[in-house]
């Protein structure tokens, strides 16, 4: 087993239970790091609402080459099986209780690496995955001297929701927008 240089935690309590944020990685300095938690308001098509979005931005401006991050969030003690509702541009999970629905979203493997113009990037080191109610992005290296951000989007609507599908529209928010909204 790798020893892991660095690891930084944040939390959102939802309906559900609480979510908790790790990033770590195995190699590379990441002394430039910073994880941020904000409320947002996300653009909705209309008559959509929903009753509470967050996002979790990792972001690091690289002063050496990494190896394996990880950025990914994890319920704390909910075991009820999320699934998933992904679609173009995003990967997305859903989970409910019969009275809340929480849904996480990111960027997919296709709007990442073109947003950060890293052509090395692709499927075989880069990945989404969502395994035992933990979501995980994975990149197996990035050079340095890079900016590097990544996000993740929790929102969340009583059942059922006012408009259906709100909260999969929350999480499906352009990354530039997020930044702005969390300065």
């Amino acid at each position: 087993m790798r020893k892991i240089i660095l690891e930084s935690e944040t939390s959102i309590e939802t309906p559900l239970g609480e979510l908790h944020f790790f990033v770590n990685t195995h190699a590379g300095d990441f002394s430039r790091l910073k994880m941020k938690c904000s409320e947002i308001i996300p653009t909705l098509p209309k008559g959509m609402s929903v009753e509470k979005c967050f996002v979790v931005i990792m972001q690091c401006k690289t002063t050496s080459p990494f190896k394996d991050i990880s950025f990914y969030c994890k319920w704390n003690n909910f075991n009820e099986r999320g699934y998933a509702c992904s679609g173009e541009g995003l990967e997305a999970w859903e989970w409910d209780n019969g009275e809340h629905t929480v849904t996480i979203g990111t960027e997919d493997n296709e709007s990442l690496c073109s947003r950060i113009k890293i052509n090395e990037l692709n499927n075989s080191n880069y990945y989404i995955e969502m395994k035992d109610n933990v979501t995980t992005i994975n990149l197996t290296s990035f050079p340095e001297e890079t900016e590097l951000s990544l996000h993740f989007i929790i929102a969340w609507n009583p059942q059922p929701e006012p408009a259906s599908d709100s909260c999969w529209f929350a999480v499906d928010q352009p990354h530039n927008n997020l930044l702005e909204q969390c300065n």
